[in-house]
């Protein structure tokens, strides 16, 4: 995967052709590449919150261990097991030996049922569905992962994320318009056959735009980057992630680098934050069996 065609990739798009005035110096540029391979599509938007907003609420061990706590508790009574000094990764794996061929999806649906009452979900709206598709994009936004493979997982948010995704694709406004009925149902072969036809790096460029029409009207997308920082320790809230989103400018898009680079304290302590966060791997590990 060539590094304009991850989901980091817009970078890459965004600096070869800046607006005038909005060029950054090497030194910078590298900084701000090395902490993109750190943390991925979803923690940018965490860190360029951070670096707009600060911290919405208290964070620290308490919020990054809770979902770990919940996770080990549910699989030592699947298990019947009450040893409470086992890791939540010996347990993933004394979970998969118990399960066979389908432990992978029954973690999957375990972590996400865990997710589901631990945030209070069904109070927003949410199906235990939406929170695994929720934790394949999480997945999905990691550094290295394929821009368009993202692209699909955000699909699965629901329609109007699929709207978005497709929109943002040439010569699509036929299937955008159909999906704008609700009886119109969504067929993901169609979908992905017509997502298949370009390239990765066509959704680098696009990854920004789509975020920014995604954090303003989709809660499940706000809710990934939301669970990405609690992995890690952080509170962020929905109005530093729409203040993000007024960030980026499709027709510009060194503004959004821009905001990131004056925002590197918040990159910084998300770097810091990820650093003491063993766990946060591994849960969102579980959900690339969806």
């Amino acid at each position: 995967m060539q590094p304009d065609e991850t989901t980091v990739g817009f970078l890459e798009h965004a600096v070869r052709d800046p607006n005038e005035g909005d060029a950054i110096d090497a030194e910078t540029l590298g900084r701000l590449r090395a902490d993109a391979q750190e943390l991925g599509l979803f923690g940018l938007l965490a860190a360029a919150t951070l670096g707009l907003t600060g911290p919405a609420g208290e964070g620290g061990p308490a919020v990054r261990d809770e979902l770990s706590a919940a996770l080990a508790s549910d699989l030592r009574d699947a298990l019947g097991e009450r040893d409470d000094a086992a890791s939540l990764g010996d347990l993933c794996e004394r979970y998969r030996a118990s399960k066979g061929e389908q432990a992978p999806a029954l973690l999957a649906r375990l972590a996400a049922r865990v997710i589901y009452e631990l945030y209070g979900l069904a109070d927003h709206g949410f199906l235990q569905d939406d929170v695994l598709q929720v934790g394949a994009l999480l997945a999905a936004g990691e550094a290295s992962g394929s821009a368009r493979e993202a692209a699909r997982r955000a699909t699965r948010l629901g329609r109007y994320a699929t709207r978005t995704v497709l929109g943002h694709l040439d010569s699509q406004l036929d299937i955008v318009h159909r999906l704008g009925s609700s009886e119109q149902p969504l067929v993901w072969s169609e979908i992905d056959r017509r997502l298949d036809e370009f390239a990765p790096r066509i959704y680098a460029q696009r990854w920004p735009s789509i975020a920014r029409r995604l954090l303003i009207d989709d809660k499940r997308f706000r809710f990934v980057v939301v669970l990405w920082a609690r992995l890690r320790g952080v509170v962020i809230g929905r109005s530093g992630l729409v203040e993000v989103a007024a960030r980026i400018e499709p027709k510009r898009p060194m503004l959004f680098v821009q905001c990131l680079v004056e925002g590197e304290h918040g990159r910084q302590a998300l770097r810091a934050a990820a650093a003491d966060s063993s766990q946060a791997a591994l849960i969102t590990s579980l959900f690339g069996a969806v």
